[in-house]
């Protein structure tokens, strides 16, 4: 996780969605399932293509509740980052 995280803050939309694949291969709890997609969310603003499927079928299934911290997650993870959304 640390080496993806250190890509990410370096704007690598790749790093973003693996990271978004740790989470997502783990247990799927609502938490997991939240913090998957949004990293998803975030890869798929920077132009990951499998991202965008893959937090289209999250987005597909899961509650609105779930959908909507999401987002709110996905924001606050690329303040923190700062994450470049425009680089592959």
């Amino acid at each position: 996780m640390k080496w993806f995280l250190m890509a990410a803050e370096h704007g690598y939309a790749d790093a973003v969605y693996n990271i978004g694949l740790l989470y997502y291969g783990g247990v799927r709890s609502q938490t997991e399932t939240k913090h998957a997609l949004a990293w998803f969310m975030l890869a798929r603003e920077m132009g990951h293509d499998v991202a965008k499927k893959a937090a289209s079928i999250i987005e597909a299934d899961a509650p609105a509740e779930l959908v909507a911290s999401a987002v709110k997650l996905a924001a606050e993870i690329a303040v923190k980052l700062k994450v470049n959304r425009s680089r592959n």
